[in-house]
């Protein structure tokens, strides 16, 4: 168990013009290093509604989950509305196209 007076460090870390503040807490041989972290400020209601759908996965692969679903329904929805706005010869000709690229496209 830790104490509250638990020792603490913040690094200060230079970098190629940028500066890091690097968080680590240390206790006997464990050392956590926070600087892979960040924190995004939100709405607490946002917050709220998102922690009752994310259930117990971690807040990471739970964002990650709907930053991909929102890209494969956006990519969703502009095949869907090429679909409308294109003919099956467009279809056809940029098939063919593709097809005649690919065929003569040689590495050197």
């Amino acid at each position: 168990m830790y104490e509250t007076h638990a020792p603490y460090s913040i690094l200060k870390v230079e970098h190629r013009a940028r500066v890091r503040y690097i968080s680590t807490l240390q206790r006997n041989d464990l050392v956590i290093s926070l600087s892979r972290y960040a924190t995004i400020s939100v709405l607490r209601e946002v917050k709220e509604l998102l922690e009752r759908e994310k259930g117990s996965k971690d807040w990471s692969s739970f964002l990650l989950e709907l930053y991909r679903e929102a890209k494969a329904n956006k990519a969703r929805m502009a095949f869907e509305k090429l679909k409308q706005l294109l003919t099956e010869e467009d279809l056809d000709r940029i098939a063919r196209s593709s097809r005649e690229f690919r065929e003569g496209f040689k590495l050197r």
